[in-house]
């Protein structure tokens, strides 16, 4: 056989398996649970408090140290609407929009979104030190970052300007850039439309 001919013999082959892999991957059920759109920005917000007022208790941890991060939370704004990214120390993450939808259930069923947001729970632990403890929880305005740690012992909060985020420039890029991680894994999962 000529080498021309096992190329193009591999080729084809690829090609197959590729085609099959696509056909069988469209017909697998979705594994993600998009919350449905809502008009009401109470879905929005009710999500965001529950997650806001995680308790091990209601996560259903046990042997958590009081100062141990029960959920990580990155509020955006995007002038149309407020975003936020919620991680859970069980691996649970989220995204919640208030103009209506979102993606809950992605920790559970995809690993690179469970990864995601372990590691935001890992980076946000790291950057505690840096946060004020409060029990206000304000949504932020255009073109600002707000960070919020939960604990048993209560919620630590830090925020940041997007656009020094975005330029790397603030001392607070790598959580940023590990709660954009969950956006990106959960694009990167979505099934095309």
């Amino acid at each position: 056989m000529s080498l021309k001919l096992v190329a193009i013999i591999a080729v084809t082959l690829l090609a197959l398996t590729g085609l099959l892999y696509r056909m069988n991957a469209s017909q697998q059920p979705q594994r993600f649970v998009p919350v449905p759109p809502e008009k009401d920005m109470q879905v929005y917000l009710g999500l965001r408090t529950q997650a806001l007022t995680s308790t091990s208790a209601k996560i259903g941890l046990k042997n958590i140290g009081p100062d141990d991060p029960l959920a990580v939370l990155m509020d955006l704004n995007t002038g149309a609407r407020n975003v936020t990214i919620a991680a859970f120390a069980d691996g649970a993450a989220s995204i919640y929009i208030s103009n209506g939808g979102g993606f809950i259930g992605g920790g559970q069923n995809y690993p690179s979104v469970h990864e995601a947001g372990q590691n935001l729970i890992a980076v946000a632990r790291r950057f505690r030190p840096r946060m004020q403890k409060t029990q206000d929880y304000p949504l932020p305005q255009k073109g600002e970052v707000f960070f919020y740690l939960i604990t048993n012992n209560g919620v630590y909060t830090v925020s940041a300007p997007e656009t020094e985020l975005n330029r790397r420039t603030h001392a607070l890029t790598e959580l940023y850039a590990a709660g954009q991680e969950i956006i990106t894994q959960y694009r990167l999962n979505t099934p095309k439309r």
